[in-house]
């Protein structure tokens, strides 16, 4: 009886389970957050996850992109300098994470000068071009596949 209702209560967790996924969260980083709708939506997705160092990462680089669209040039530094600390903080805990190096790269290559953010961009692209083949996941290889394919 017990092992019925455990099940039961599993079925109606996993049903009930509306939380975005992290195949979720990239594909809205990747192609959307280029447009202030794009911003608004990760950070409405972003709300709804627990924290863990990787969902931390989205969040920093979605704070350091959503800077572009405050309204003072203090404001947007601001912003930006807040996101780009959190974010190096969790590279510095999980510095072989390949998303997180990913999602570093593509802040400092779209990066203004005036911030002064671009001095990982050769080591990030390194990484993630001579160790992707150690990814297990496949729906990240896809990504970081893309983010390179884009750029030629």
């Amino acid at each position: 009886m017990i092992k019925l209702i455990l099940s039961i209560l599993l079925i109606f967790n996993l049903i009930g389970n509306n939380e975005p996924s992290i195949y979720e969260v990239r594909k809205i980083y990747f192609e959307k957050v280029n447009t202030k709708e794009g911003v608004e939506l990760l950070q409405s997705t972003l709300e709804k996850l627990p924290n863990s160092y990787k969902i931390n990462g989205y969040r920093a680089g979605c704070q350091m992109v959503s800077s572009k669209y405050q309204s003072s040039p203090m404001k947007k530094l601001s912003v930006f300098k807040e996101g780009k600390q959190n974010l190096e903080l969790i590279i510095k805990e999980q510095p072989e994470d390949m998303e997180l190096r990913l999602i570093r790269l593509s802040i400092q290559e779209n990066a203004p000068g005036i911030v002064n953010y671009n001095s990982n961009i050769d080591s990030d692209t390194d990484l993630l071009k001579n160790e992707k083949n150690t990814i297990s996941d496949s729906n990240l290889i896809q990504h970081i596949n893309n983010y390179f394919d884009g750029k030629n």
